[in-house]
């Protein structure tokens, strides 16, 4: 196990009793006999990048997971990254798949914060604040009804 014959195995110009001169070790993938070369069972999964170079077989050894898995979710406060809907964005933690959630700039648009009072307006480097919600995202306009100016002060104009 683990060892096939060399191709050329079968001639009689190749001499020897043992693994290193009758054997080709069985790689991942890129074995002289492709009948050996693994391919990855479940649809979710990748051969992983040098797979010519990692002697054995089975997904384990051979195999990554994608970010698209099934069984793998963003943590809260994170989405996917952009690439990860190309089956060839590999892993199955945050710091491969995805992305931060801030205020403002995602790469996913749709988890970018709108204020939901009318008198307050995102942070100024909202694109630079991890998180969501008013609370975190947003400052109060000066023309917030909430808020009136000091005994001998005015608005700015």
């Amino acid at each position: 196990a683990g060892y096939h014959l060399k191709p050329n195995a079968a001639s009689d110009s190749l001499r020897g009793s043992d693994n290193s001169a009758c054997c080709d070790q069985i790689m991942c993938s890129g074995n002289s006999n492709s009948s050996h070369d693994h391919e990855c069972k479940a649809p979710e999964r990748i051969l992983k990048s040098g797979s010519d170079s990692i002697a054995g077989s089975g997904d384990a050894t051979c195999c990554d997971d994608l970010c698209t898995s099934s069984a793998f979710t963003c943590s809260a406060g994170y989405h996917l990254k952009p690439n990860a809907a190309s089956d060839s964005l590999r892993g199955s933690d945050n710091s491969a798949c995805c992305d931060q959630i801030m205020c403002s700039g995602n790469s996913n648009s749709s988890h970018d914060h709108e204020c939901k009072a009318p008198e307050r307006i995102l942070k100024s480097g909202s694109d630079s604040i991890a998180g969501s919600g008013d609370a975190t995202c947003c400052d109060d306009l000066c023309t917030s009804s909430a808020f009136t100016c000091s005994a001998g002060y005015h608005l700015k104009p």
